[in-house]
């Protein structure tokens, strides 16, 4: 599937396809390639929180949650739960 690179929402909406199905590294990379479109989206940085805590990768999911709180992610309960 090719995707625009500037599409930030088709990168955003590839990661939440992947981690429904639990593939951790489409879900990564897509959650990546959409914070290369916008780094201040704190929706992006908490579900990528999500895919760092099934990875077993504590102190990423730690910065990506905190980063979502610095950006008032609308989940900031779950963000502060998680790290």
């Amino acid at each position: 599937m090719q995707i625009l690179p500037k599409y930030e929402r088709a990168h955003y909406a590839l990661g939440m396809a992947a981690l429904r199905t639990l593939d951790w590294q489409k879900a990564e990379r897509a959650f990546l390639d959409a914070l290369k479109v916008n780094e201040a989206n704190g929706e992006t940085w908490f579900d990528l929180g999500f895919v760092y805590l099934a990875t077993g990768e504590m102190l990423r999911a730690k910065v990506a949650f905190e980063t979502s709180l610095v950006l008032n992610t609308v989940d900031a309960a779950t963000a502060h739960n998680n790290v």
